[in-house]
């Protein structure tokens, strides 16, 4: 059976998934789900083909594999060998038996597949990142519920009108990992639903860029509110740093504040320069996310203003 891609326009610029699964309905309503989430998606039904598809066309954002699949290949196999050749492409893993998992991977999926979980965590493994020497405002209207009902402007330098739709009507919530993370987002919404002007300073980076914002949020009519993000500092990573996401109980995993992007290492919040794998001799940095203590002095205040 051949790889099945969507029937796309051509210069789609929505994230691109390729799922492998030998379980043929299983593959099929997964890859029609994401679809209608608003992923390019292309399907391949062993290792075998998977490796096909990626030598014809490597520019994909995220693999979905099953481990244990009928054909020569197995699904770890195949994870490792897109590590090893392709390390721009994210992996998530898919098996009844999560706990014989390598934790370092993207992502591990349990099966039976939880789709809403599944999008979720796509959405928090594919950040919308901004080119070099971007700059610019957004600004995102949430209704009562936090769901992102408008983007302004709908289409700039580096948000197209493509991605604008798959965002919109969707929970702001769904595209922030972490407990922590969750409960500071939580806090300076409920601070400016009750009129307060929030105005929060926070990173989002590239693995090379250092990306500083301000987010600004205002209640407005009808209870919605508005969210103004505004690029501020755009500089180079003295060398490129490269995170996976891990768990709390990997032994070298550190933690990573999921405002500012600072880890903690040596006893202190630092920039992530002091640690980049070029520094520390590791191809990637396992992290997991917390919030930092300047930056949860920051929810703090806006929680009691």
């Amino acid at each position: 059976m051949e790889a099945m891609p969507e029937n796309g326009a051509v210069g789609d610029e929505r994230p691109r998934i390729l799922i492998v699964e030998d379980e043929v309905l299983i593959r099929i309503h997964m890859g029609e789900e994401l679809r209608a989430a608003g992923f390019t998606v292309v399907e391949a039904m062993s290792a075998e083909e998977a490796l096909s598809v990626l030598a014809a066309d490597p520019d994909f954002d995220v693999v979905i594999t099953n481990i244990r699949m009928e054909g020569k290949t197995e699904g770890l196999t195949l994870a490792n060998r897109i590590r090893g050749h392709v390390p721009s492409i994210k992996v998530a893993i898919a098996s009844g038996h999560i706990e014989i998992v390598d934790l370092e991977y993207d992502a591990v999926f349990a099966k039976p597949y939880d789709i809403p979980l599944i999008v979720s965590k796509l959405r928090q493994m594919l950040p919308l990142e901004l080119p070099a020497e971007a700059t610019g405002e957004i600004t995102y209207t949430l209704d009562a519920n936090d769901v992102i009902v408008d983007i302004q402007p709908r289409s700039s330098e580096w948000l197209t009108s493509v991605l604008v739709e798959t965002i919109i009507g969707t929970p702001l919530l769904s595209y922030v990992s972490g407990v922590s993370a969750a409960a500071f987002l939580r806090g300076i919404l409920d601070a400016a639903r009750r009129g307060n002007l929030v105005k929060v300073p926070y990173r989002c980076d590239t693995p090379d860029r250092k990306r500083s914002w301000t987010m600004e949020l205002k209640l407005e009519e009808q209870g919605r509110l508005s969210i103004v993000h505004r690029l501020v500092e755009d500089a180079p990573f003295l060398s490129p740093v490269v995170f996976r996401t891990a768990t709390l109980d990997l032994v070298d995993a550190i933690p990573r504040c999921s405002v500012c992007n600072r880890i903690f290492t040596n006893s202190a919040w630092r920039d992530a320069d002091h640690q980049s794998p070029h520094n520390s001799g590791r191809s990637s940095i396992n992290v997991f996310y917390d919030i930092c203590s300047a930056c949860n002095f920051l929810a703090w205040s806006a929680l009691n203003a």
